[in-house]
C-alpha cells in the first residue's frame, strides 16, 4: 500500500520554483534540473517562467502525475494506491489525514484533530497554500501555454479547474 500524493501541475511547477529558490545558488538549485542554462541567475522571473514551462513543466509535472494515475488505477498492478490531493488537504485537511489512516489501517484514537493538523513548514514561500497562485504570478501568455501543455483529461481525473 502506498499514497499517490498529487497537486495540480500548473501550480505545482510554480511552488516547486518558489522552493528551489529558498536553497542556496545556481549550484544548489542544479539538485532540481541539472540542464539549468549557465545564465540561468542572470534571468528574470518572467523568463525563469518561459525556461521552466519550455524545459520541465510537461515532463516533469504533467506526465509524472498521468503515468502515477495510470499505474495506480491499474487493478492488475498488484499496487493497492490510495489517490490524494494537496488540493483536498487544503479544503478538508482533517478528513484527508484521516482517510489516509483508513487506508493505512492505523490507529489514531490517541491522537486529537489537533495533533493531525499541525503545520511547521521548513520553507515558507510566496506562494503559501495557495491552489491556483499561478493565473496571478504567470504572464498571459505563460497562462496560454501551460493550459495548452495541460491535458483536460488530467484536469477532470481530479476536478482542477481550466
Amino acid at each position: 500500500k502506498f499514497i499517490l500524493h498529487v497537486r495540480d501541475p500548473r501550480q505545482c511547477f510554480l511552488s516547486n520554483y518558489y522552493r528551489m529558490h529558498g536553497i542556496g545558488d545556481w549550484y544548489d538549485r542544479r539538485v532540481y534540473y541539472n540542464q539549468l542554462p549557465l545564465d540561468y541567475e542572470q534571468m528574470s522571473f518572467e523568463q525563469h517562467m518561459d525556461w521552466h514551462i519550455e524545459n520541465v513543466y510537461e515532463h516533469y509535472w504533467v506526465k509524472w502525475i498521468e503515468e502515477w494515475f495510470d499505474i495506480a488505477t491499474t487493478p492488475s498492478n498488484g499496487f493497492q494506491i490510495k489517490i490524494v490531493t494537496y488540493e483536498d488537504f487544503m479544503v478538508q485537511p482533517l478528513d484527508y489525514f484521516q482517510g489516509i489512516g483508513e487506508f493505512f489501517d492505523l490507529d489514531w484514537s490517541g491522537y486529537t484533530d489537533e495533533d493531525l493538523l499541525i503545520n511547521d513548514l521548513k520553507y515558507k514561500t510566496e506562494v503559501g497554500g495557495r491552489v491556483d497562485f499561478w493565473r496571478q504570478k504567470l504572464t498571459a501568455e505563460q497562462v496560454e501555454k501551460v493550459q495548452s501543455l495541460t491535458p483536460d483529461s488530467l484536469l477532470e481525473k481530479f476536478g482542477w479547474k481550466r
